[in-house]
């Protein structure tokens, strides 16, 4: 499941970016930094790269004439009719898609990788969870949106179990995903909200419940319910008055 679920999430570019913070959940500011320089580097190769090729179909489609000799700058070939200016702006025009590109990859990764981890510590609460997240289709943009906003949430996997169990809850969202997106931000925290408050409401009632099983148990302590003799009976029942 987790590597379907991974390749699904990862492959919706129209998705917006879950969050702007990503790299500092778990790196530093220097491995940041070493990153960021490591993907500008590989971004203006890459400007280069897109830049020749641009170059080459301009050459292709220009009219037939006697070669002029070719010139290099930066390891780009260029014509006559463009300068080293020209080819830096057509580099400069191609490294800041690349690093938007690189950025939003990247963080769609971390926002799979944070979803599948919750989901997988999910399922040893709800035994079978992971194989229920299989029969729902995440290529779908709003079913997306629905995980990333549930992914924002502090019980990501109470809420998805929530709404694998009624399906209508969740074609609600959908639904209001599509035409209230406002809305179905304030239903899911609702409905986040309304989880959280059951649970502690049943751990506060097991919890009271404890004390009485206690008392009863030290009560019986050292009597045989199958077998009591008359001076244990009159003991039991002297403990009770």
């Amino acid at each position: 499941m987790t590597d379907s679920l991974e390749t699904d999430l990862q492959e919706n570019p129209e998705e917006p970016v879950v969050s702007d913070g990503v790299a500092e959940e778990g790196l530093d500011k220097a491995t940041v930094s070493k990153i960021v320089a490591r993907e500008r580097a590989k971004a203006y190769e890459k400007g280069k790269q897109e830049a020749r090729m641009e170059l080459e179909q301009h050459s292709q489609q220009a009219p037939q004439a006697p070669k002029p000799e070719m010139q290099t700058f930066g390891g780009i070939q260029q014509t006559p009719q463009m300068s080293p200016d020209d080819i830096q702006k057509l580099i400069a025009e191609h490294v800041p898609q690349y690093l938007q590109q690189q950025a939003h990859e990247y963080q769609q990764k971390q926002f799979a990788d944070g979803f599948i981890a919750k989901m997988q510590a999910a399922e040893k609460k709800f035994p079978g969870l992971e194989q229920k997240l299989n029969d729902i289709d995440f290529t779908s943009p709003s079913t997306l949106k629905l995980v990333q906003m549930a992914n924002n949430m502090d019980n990501t996997g109470d809420i998805m179990n929530e709404l694998i169990e009624n399906p209508e809850k969740m074609g609600t969202l959908l639904n209001l995903i599509n035409e209230q997106p406002r809305l179905a931000q304030q239903r899911l925290a609702s409905l986040s909200s309304s989880i959280n408050v059951n649970q502690k409401a049943q751990e506060e009632e097991k919890s009271a419940q404890e004390p009485i099983g206690q008392l009863k148990s030290s009560v019986n302590a050292g009597v045989d319910d199958h077998n009591l003799s008359v001076k244990d009976l009159k003991k039991l029942l002297s403990q009770r008055r």
